[in-house]
C-alpha cells in the first residue's frame, strides 16, 4: 500500500509534524506558509534518494498549505496539499538548498519533518 501511494502522481494531502531549531512565532510561520501556498517549487533530487533517482531539477506545485496548530512545546502541525511527486520533507527542510523555496529557507532556521501522514490521495 505504501509503495502504491508513493508511486501515484495524483495530488496528495499530508499532515506534517514539524520541529524548529529555534523558536518561531506563529505570525512569522503563518506568513512563510502563506507564501508557499500556490507556489511552484523547484526541487533537485533529494540527497536521501539521489542514489536511486536521476539527479535532476523537478518543478512541482504546492496547491495549498496551512498551519493546523503550533503547540506550546514548539511543534507545528501543517497540512499540505500538493502535486504528486513533490518531496514534502524537503519542502520543509530545504535539503541544503536543493529545494526552493522551502519553509526552512523562508524562516531562516533549520526545520525538520518529525512525522508525516498521507491523509488524502486525489483520484
Amino acid at each position: 500500500m505504501i509503495e502504491t501511494l508513493k508511486s501515484l502522481k495524483a495530488d496528495k494531502t499530508y499532515k506534517l509534524k514539524v520541529t524548529f531549531k529555534e523558536p518561531v512565532s506563529e505570525k512569522e510561520l503563518k506568513a512563510c506558509i502563506e507564501f508557499l501556498s500556490g507556489t511552484e517549487i523547484k526541487q533537485q533530487t533529494p540527497r536521501r534518494v539521489v542514489h536511486r533517482r536521476a539527479d535532476i531539477v523537478r518543478k512541482r506545485y504546492v496547491n495549498s498549505i496551512k498551519l493546523d496548530e503550533l503547540t506550546e512545546d514548539g511543534y507545528a502541525y501543517i497540512i499540505v496539499n500538493c502535486e504528486g511527486g513533490l518531496y514534502v520533507k524537503e519542502l520543509i527542510s530545504g535539503d541544503d538548498g536543493r529545494t526552493n523555496p522551502s519553509l526552512s529557507g523562508l524562516l531562516g532556521i533549520y526545520t525538520l519533518v518529525e512525522d508525516l501522514d498521507v491523509i488524502n490521495v486525489d483520484s
